[in-house]
């Protein structure tokens, strides 16, 4: 029963790190779905018992808890900002900045090789990718449907997700 539940874990971790590696760049649904799923399998890891966490682990990635900090910097420093919807808006953004690194702190390890984190990485630039093609696509039907020169509609500028 326990190799059933770790193949499950273990596939259902991969998984999600995959879409999440899909989603990050995309639209703030698709962001907030992946890293909710993410989350979950990290949760499902530990509760199952598949993976056993150290806490003494958590503390020796000092690097990892430092990109954290910064984080919370910049949040603090957001908060006494003149702009407070805007500073909410930003922060909003950026708040994959400290939840990956806490997720990736809770990761095992057995899931951070050099064999996955090639897939994660390769996930990660196809999701690039199909963001590029959707905004170009809507670039170009926008500029085909208006009265303004097309080189206007497919500007740097005029591609964002959001």
């Amino acid at each position: 029963m326990k190799l059933v539940s770790r193949k499950f874990s273990d596939s259902f971790l991969f998984f999600s790190l995959i879409f999440l590696g899909l989603n990050i760049c995309m639209p703030a649904f698709f962001k907030t779905l992946s890293i909710i799923l993410f989350t979950l399998s990290i949760i499902y890891t530990y509760s199952s018992r598949t993976y056993s966490f150290d806490i003494k682990s958590l503390l020796v990635d000092i690097k990892k808890l430092l990109l954290i900090s910064l984080f919370i910097v910049y949040a603090i420093g957001c908060i006494y900002s003149s702009d407070s919807i805007e500073a909410r808006k930003d922060i909003m953004v950026k708040l994959p900045f400290i939840l990956l690194p806490i997720l990736f702190i809770l990761t095992p390890k057995e899931h951070l090789t050099k064999k996955k984190l090639w897939y994660y990485g390769l996930s990660f630039i196809a999701g690039l990718l199909i963001l590029e093609i959707i905004l170009i696509t809507h670039a170009i039907l926008n500029g085909l449907n208006s009265s303004l020169p097309f080189i206007y509609s497919i500007t740097y500028t005029k591609l964002s997700a959001n």
